[in-house]
């Protein structure tokens, strides 16, 4: 009598309903599954007749009838010998349950498959693919074609991809507009100085050859100005190294932030050298701007220092300039240096309020005395300053 193959004889079938569809699967391609394989060995629900009729069917839930089509069409026959005609959208369903379910290899071939053509798939459906079936090499590309498309996100397309994926996207998108149409011509051996540009040269940046090589083709630098561009071209022109090229502060900022952004780590220390013989004359917001946006911490604490110490206190726009957190930080440092129990000037306008003036005259006579003694407990506790600057959470560098 002939014997069954182990592999092929097994006629056998599961019935699966899935929503109002009855599905007969073969049993031994369930096998292939790790979690269809614990249901086979055991008992799925206590009913030795389940998923052995349509009357008694296994039911799944969580799943389509659309998302279990698409996956046996890719389990079908014809998947190891051809090319089954399935859309994008079916691809995705039956991988996603290939993922689900474990079928480890099925999983394997449908990402082969899709491989060739997921370039060509709408990027949200990309996204979701990518994130749904743990596909992690087609979620950046995807988002590339997003940021660098030529029309902004729609609000069915932000809603699809939520809020925080919305809102990178849109700060990415806005640091790749084109600022400027300004042509630069920058001798090579200066660029190979930055490790980023040096990437760009020993590599392709697009792809194409002639890309950079002219004014027809050039290398299009987004998210930066042509001042800022041009600003730092001066700061690293020959004259630099013979000499002070003249340049305001702002300027100086501009090349200092282009040189760390792009890593041109000698420049930057020259820069740096070049901007501390006159930091101190700056105004104090635009040395806390250019501290933190150029990562020059020594500039940072005695920004503060000034704010904190001079006469007048924080303006409106200063205040809107350093935001709220920073604002508020240096107003309770100001508050504390003119407390009447540590201030010598606040002890005096301490009086006059309390209604101890010994009056006009005196108070006259000893102005210079308190503007003296005021000037002493100043230079006294200017440590004091710093170590409350220090201790603020909102005006640590970071």
């Amino acid at each position: 009598m002939p014997s069954e193959h182990p592999k092929y004889g097994d006629a056998t079938y599961l019935v699966f309903l899935v929503e109002d569809i009855l599905f007969h699967v073969p049993l031994r391609r369930l096998k292939q599954s790790q979690y269809f394989r614990d249901m086979i060995e055991e008992t799925h629900t206590g009913l030795e007749s389940e998923g052995k009729s349509n009357e008694h069917p296994i039911f799944l839930s969580g799943i389509s009838a659309f998302e279990m089509t698409s996956f046996l069409d890719a389990l079908d026959s014809s998947f190891l010998s051809g090319d089954p005609k399935l859309e994008f959208a079916q691809w995705a369903a039956a991988l996603h349950l290939a993922t689900m379910w474990s079928f480890d290899d099925v999983r394997e071939m449908i990402i082969t498959h899709m491989d060739k053509t997921i370039e060509t798939a709408d990027p949200f459906d990309r996204i979701d693919a990518s994130l749904k079936c743990r596909v992690e090499k087609w979620l950046h590309p995807a988002y590339q074609a997003i940021c660098q498309r030529a029309e902004g996100l729609k609000d069915e397309e932000a809603e699809r991809l939520g809020l925080r994926r919305s809102a990178a996207i849109w700060r990415i998108r806005e640091s790749l507009e084109p600022v400027e149409d300004t042509i630069f011509h920058l001798p090579l051996r200066r660029l190979k100085q930055s490790q980023y540009f040096r990437g760009m040269i020993d590599g392709a940046h697009t792809g194409l050859e002639a890309e950079g090589n002219s004014d027809e083709k050039p290398i299009l630098l987004r998210g930066i100005s042509a001042s800022e561009m041009a600003s730092f071209l001066n700061a690293t022109d020959a004259s630099f190294l013979d000499g002070d090229p003249h340049l305001t502060f702002n300027q100086w900022a501009a090349a200092l932030h282009l040189a760390t952004m792009w890593g041109f780590d000698n420049i930057r220390k020259k820069i740096i050298m070049q901007m501390d013989g006159t930091i101190s004359e700056v105004d104090p917001l635009d040395r806390i701007d250019a501290s933190l946006k150029c990562r020059v911490r020594k500039w940072l604490y005695p920004a503060y220092e000034v704010l904190c110490r001079r006469v007048e206190g924080l303006s409106n726009d200063e205040a809107e300039r350093l935001g709220r957190q920073r604002s508020a930080a240096i107003r309770r440092i100001r508050e504390a240096l003119l407390s009447p129990k540590t201030s010598t000037l606040g002890r005096k306008m301490f009086d006059v309020f309390v209604g101890n003036d010994p009056g006009e005259n005196y108070l006259r006579r000893q102005d210079v005395t308190w503007r003296r003694q005021d000037a002493n407990w100043r230079e006294a506790t200017s440590l004091d300053v710093m170590s409350m600057i220090e201790r603020e959470e909102a005006l640590r560098y970071s």
